[in-house]
Order: structure tokens, then sequence, then C-alpha cells
């Protein structure tokens, strides 16, 4: 890994930066509270518990926040590649497939391991000119170690068109980091006051179910 796929791998990881990224760009990533608590070239691992937010009627995860947290252990590697590379590269999501085990009852962790399929693509993006794709496959188990699901994820790699320069765009991008530090204050209390909501939502409506 470069220099820069180092960083991204250190702020996904650490706790604070993920919850101000996931509310930037990653919504429900926020509300459901799945994170990233391993990310290095051996593999990446997420996280969701079972709780009041992501439960279906038969007590159990509902099955689409087990393929978020299964996407996003292999979105974070398609998102790897394409750090430090010497052209942008854009990369999208184009095909899915999924396999459902067992009932996820308590905390799902879902790990990806293909690291080197992801970097060859975006290389190989790079070198011709043409989209590549990888595949990305993910495995979700309980602390007991049982198989809860296992997902196949296909991500695109394309040369981004280099855009025509906007000053406006400049401008507007200045203004932003210029005012980072109040940007970062204000989603640290949208973090407190969304758990300290959510909280009580939640301990309220588990009394009465």
């Amino acid at each position: 890994m470069n220099e820069t796929q180092k960083k991204f791998c250190r702020k996904m990881t650490n706790w604070f930066l993920f919850k101000v990224y996931a509310i930037k760009k990653l919504p429900l990533a926020f509300l459901t509270g799945f994170k990233i608590v391993e990310l290095d070239e051996s593999k990446c691992v997420t996280r969701v518990k079972y709780n009041y937010l992501n439960k279906n009627p038969f007590r159990s995860t509902f099955w689409a926040v087990l393929g978020m947290a299964a996407e996003l252990s292999t979105g974070a590697y398609a998102l790897l590649a394409t750090k430090g590379k010497e052209k942008s590269i854009a990369v999208i999501l184009v095909g899915a497939h999924a396999e459902f085990v067992k009932k996820a009852t308590s905390v799902t962790m879902f790990t990806c391991s293909n690291w080197l399929d992801f970097d060859k693509a975006a290389g190989r993006a790079i070198e011709t000119g043409e989209p590549q794709t990888a595949i990305g496959r993910s495995i979700g188990s309980n602390s007991d170690g049982e198989t809860i699901a296992l997902f196949e994820f296909i991500w695109s790699f394309k040369i981004r068109d280099q855009p025509t320069p906007n000053k406006a765009s400049g401008s507007a991008l200045k203004f932003y980091s210029n005012n980072y530090i109040v940007t970062l204050g204000v989603y640290s209390l949208a973090i407190f006051l969304g758990y300290s909501s959510f909280g009580l939502i939640t301990d309220f409506f588990d009394a009465i179910f």
C-alpha cells in the first residue's frame, strides 16, 4: 500500500472519523451503527449489531442491514484501491449476489480478504484506459464463528474524465477548508444528539414490545 492508502485505512478504522464520514457519505451507516473494525492488506472486517433499528419481525437482523455491512467490507477495499494513484479513478457497484445461511441474532462480522483483486483492477484500468472489474467476496459470521451469510459484490473501476477547471467550485472548496473546525464541531454535536435520542427511543420501544 502507498502512504495515501495507509492514511485512508487509519481514518476508516477510527471510530469518530468514520462517524463523520458516515454522516457525510453514508447516512445509513450512522443510523444503523455498523463500522469498520479492521482494514489492511490482509482483510477488511465490518461489524453490525442486532438491535431495535436493525431488526425484522423475526427477531433477527434485517437482511438489508446485513447487506450494507457486507458491501462496506468490499466497498472499503474498492475505495482504497483508488487512493494515491497517478490518475483519478471512479468506482461503482455493478452487481451483487447473496446467500443467507443462518439468522443473525447478535453481532455479525463480515470479512473480505481479496484486497489484491481490487488493487490489480484499479491498476489495469489505468494501464489500459478501459473499465475493469473486481469481485469482492464477504463472509458474515457470528461471535461463535458460525456462518451467517455469503455475499459477492462486483465493482467496476474506470478512469475519470478530467473536468474543466471551475473558479467558483475552487472558491467553495477553499471556504469549506477554512471552516473545517466549525463543520467538525457540528458533526460532533449531531453524533452526540443522535446517540442520545436513539438510546431513549430504543429503550422505550423495547420496554413496550
